[in-house]
């Protein structure tokens, strides 16, 4: 984050989402900290999430990933609609 801001360049993060899949918790132990280095967005031009039930897909299957769907967690579909989409978190 420093060396784009100190050269003025702005960041993305592309193609993200928790390893393991959305869980009980996840947001706390993974979006928390996605948002606090987003921070007010002053170094960040976007960010992509990939929400995707990667089990289903034969190639990811038995990788790891899990289930990051947003909808598959109540809470974690809840805090994301409140806090990125309706602008409740400092995105820029």
């Amino acid at each position: 984050v420093d060396f784009a801001k100190g050269r003025n360049k702005k960041m993305l993060i592309a193609e993200s989402a928790p390893f393991g899949g959305v869980y009980d918790g996840v947001w706390d132990d993974w979006f928390v900290r996605v948002l606090s280095l987003i921070g007010d967005g002053e170094a960040f031009e976007g960010w992509c999430y990939i929400s995707a039930d990667w089990e289903s897909q034969r190639m990811w299957k038995g990788v790891g990933f899990g289930d990051t769907r947003l909808e598959e967690d109540e809470e974690t579909r809840v805090k994301w609609r409140t806090e990125v989409l309706e602008g409740g978190a400092d995105v820029g």
